[in-house]
């Protein structure tokens, strides 16, 4: 018995409580720590893991809840390729003023870019004018800086030819 603390026992049991962090919404699942190879969340636009694979596309993911849902539209294709893709643009970080976020459509149709201004974000009807589509391609013109996405591998051309399939169906 501690002699300080009345009823006090030094092989008394803590009352049972939660883990602190548990109580937070965005804190990792426990196993996180234990396996920091593995992707623990699987729609958080990011590679947690670093192997590469971001949420859905990461072999982690593929009986998770968010990955089992199959796009209908081509919205939500098109939707789907950037949160995979475009990591930069889908979690915390915006680079460029650019988010990709679920519905990206509020912000992208129609916005003018903040890397510059005469170019719409997504112009309806018209890939070309779009700079979102052209800063997919391999050819991009001075001033609008590199390819996208940089750290992923590009999309190919069916994916290409998705999003601008999707683009020009938008109506002006």
């Amino acid at each position: 018995m501690d002699e300080g603390t009345p009823g006090a026992s030094d092989d008394a049991a803590a009352p049972d409580a939660a883990p602190i962090d548990a109580a937070l919404p965005d804190a990792a699942p426990p196993d996180a720590a234990l396996d920091p190879g593995r992707e623990h969340r699987c729609d958080d636009g990011l590679d947690d893991d670093s192997d590469g694979a971001v949420d859905c596309f990461d072999g982690d993911c593929l009986d998770d809840v968010p990955c089992n849902i199959v796009p209908e539209t081509p919205v939500q294709f098109v939707q789907e390729l950037f949160l995979q893709r475009c990591g930069c643009h889908t979690g915390a970080v915006d680079l460029g003023g650019l988010q990709l976020v679920r519905p990206f459509t509020d912000t992208t149709v129609g916005v003018p870019a903040v890397l510059d201004p005469e170019w719409m974000l997504i112009e309806p009807g018209d890939p070309a004018a779009s700079l979102l589509y052209v800063k997919l391609l391999d050819d991009i013109p001075d001033g609008l800086g590199e390819r996208m996405p940089p750290e992923m591998p590009y999309l190919d051309a069916d994916q290409l030819a998705l999003v601008a399939d999707w683009i020009a169906g938008l109506r002006p």
